[in-house]
């Protein structure tokens, strides 16, 4: 015991151990955040299918940096955290899952950082990462838009299936609307084809659709057919968000090209890739 209690009395104390967040007892310091250090939002092309978003750290200085630590906070969504040792010069890029958001405005955060400086001791600032692209604040919208329909009507998909062969074929997706009667002020304005996926056959595409007011008793029954804009095994292949058809509504509040992704199961998401190849002839 008294050997043990020699060892530990050596350990740790000189600011070199992993900060409380990753094992140690001791807590960092609260510094003013460093300018050298710049933090950003963004969620990119590939992450859309999800809600990851990437907390970035830019670093304009010589000399590694390593962080143990980030917590994202914000009036539109819950705090969220990332914890474990990442040791980067110039940029880092530390992923999340974004928790669902609320209505509001604004859609940069506050990001309180556990780091070190080279062999530096732990230590802990706050700063402002900005919303680089906008991204995040789209993502925010989506979700804002969501809430909204939610309250405004319910909507289901049917039975999918093809029909015709080759390029006369067509993937036939069931869409209805009912309206709850809770939100008469808002109203459906539409569906949105994608980059890799042609929405045909239907009046209601935005934004030429005139707008269904949700009111009491208010429903929109119509199938979709779907085809794809393009036929190449590229596009296919290199495609990250061909399968998210934009849902657009008119409401307060909310930009007038708002719009959320349909609620497509995974697994109707994989019968319309694998309805590509044959349709193509690929």
């Amino acid at each position: 015991m008294a050997a043990l209690a020699l060892v530990a009395a050596g350990c740790g104390g000189d600011g070199t151990e992993a900060p409380a967040a990753t094992g140690s007892s001791s807590a960092p310091d609260v510094v003013p955040h460093p300018d050298r250090l710049v933090l950003h939002l963004d969620q990119n092309r590939i992450l859309r299918l999800g809600r990851t978003i990437t907390v970035q750290v830019l670093d304009d200085a010589e000399g590694p940096v390593t962080v143990a630590r980030a917590e994202v906070s914000s009036d539109r969504f819950d705090p969220v955290t990332w914890t474990g040792e990442e040791t980067f010069e110039q940029q880092l890029q530390l992923e999340l899952a974004l928790p669902p958001t609320r209505c509001g405005s604004g859609s940069d955060a506050d990001v309180t950082l556990t780091y070190r400086i080279g062999g530096g001791p732990w230590v802990r600032s706050t700063s402002t990462a900005t919303d680089l692209y906008g991204s995040v604040g789209q993502l925010m919208v989506r979700d804002c838009a969501e809430h909204t329909f939610d309250e405004a009507a319910r909507l289901e998909l049917g039975r999918h299936e093809v029909v015709g062969t080759g390029r006369g074929s067509r993937f036939l997706l069931p869409v209805g609307i009912r309206a709850t009667g809770e939100r008469p002020d808002v109203a459906f304005a539409g569906f949105e084809s994608t980059v890799l996926f042609t929405v045909a056959g239907t009046p209601g595409l935005f934004p030429d659709v005139e707008p269904l007011r949700l009111e009491a008793g208010a429903t929109y029954e119509e199938v979709l057919e779907i085809t794809p804009s393009r036929c190449d095994a590229h596009a296919l292949a290199e495609d990250k968000v061909g399968t998210l058809f934009p849902v657009h509504l008119l409401a307060p509040g909310l930009p007038e090209d708002a719009s959320f992704h349909l609620p497509i199961p995974d697994e109707v998401r994989g019968d319309l890739r694998a309805f590509f190849a044959p349709h193509c002839g690929i």
